[in-house]
């Protein structure tokens, strides 16, 4: 960056001495054998210019995509922690998804298994949050299927890279783009035996009986 700040305060100069030296036509070139050279000079000036402010440009872009790619690792990292906190809570339940009416009851029920309530917010700077894919509520997890195509949390927006997190049924999760979204739209949509017949209580509900403080 120190050498790309001399480049950019010596260049102009430079630039400015080239740009005093007329253009010649190439009829003139003979009788001026200095101008090509000049012109030469001229347009790598030009050139180096603009390469280093878009070096530079580059750079600022960088950093700035760098933290908003930690906080999106973060939060990959979150619905990670929500889909295996939501298999081990099936495997204490007979393999069987809670029935529950609200993503906020999903949270709750799991907490046992997560003791941390941060591992349920997206750190996306376009705002949302992650939703429990109910149409796999109150069905066994063996009748999910295929489980690494079928979605168990996702977030709601699209991050500044138009791409949203996707936790599977078999807890791997992956960012998804805008052009692959509409499969996730349509494996949202697909139904599975329910073998639950009685929905749980909505979410502030069971929060305040179990005591879970969001």
């Amino acid at each position: 960056m120190e050498l790309a700040g001399e480049v950019s305060l010596l260049l102009p100069l430079f630039a400015g001495f080239a740009a005093k030296v007329p253009l010649v036509k190439t009829r003139g070139i003979r009788s001026r054998p200095f101008a090509p050279f000049v012109y030469t000079c001229r347009m790598k000036a030009k050139a180096v210019l603009l390469g280093t402010g878009l070096a530079l440009a580059a750079c600022a872009y960088q950093q700035l995509d760098a933290r908003t790619r930690a906080l999106q690792t973060e939060t990959l990292s979150n619905s990670k922690m929500l889909a295996i906190g939501m298999l081990i809570y099936c495997g204490d339940y007979d393999d069987l998804y809670p029935y529950v009416q609200d993503t906020k009851a999903a949270f709750v029920v799991t907490y046992p298994y997560m003791k941390n309530l941060e591992v349920t917010k997206t750190h996306n700077p376009n705002g949302g949050s992650f939703l429990f894919n109910r149409k796999i509520g109150g069905v066994k997890s063996t009748k999910v299927h295929p489980p690494e195509q079928i979605p168990m949390y996702y977030e709601t927006n699209f991050w500044p890279d138009d791409r949203r997190i996707v936790a599977y049924a078999d807890a791997h999760a992956v960012p998804v783009t805008k052009a692959g979204w509409p499969k996730i739209e349509t494996a949202l949509k697909k139904t599975f035996p329910r073998i639950a017949k009685k929905p749980l209580p909505p979410g502030d509900k069971l929060a305040k009986e179990f005591g879970v403080k969001f």
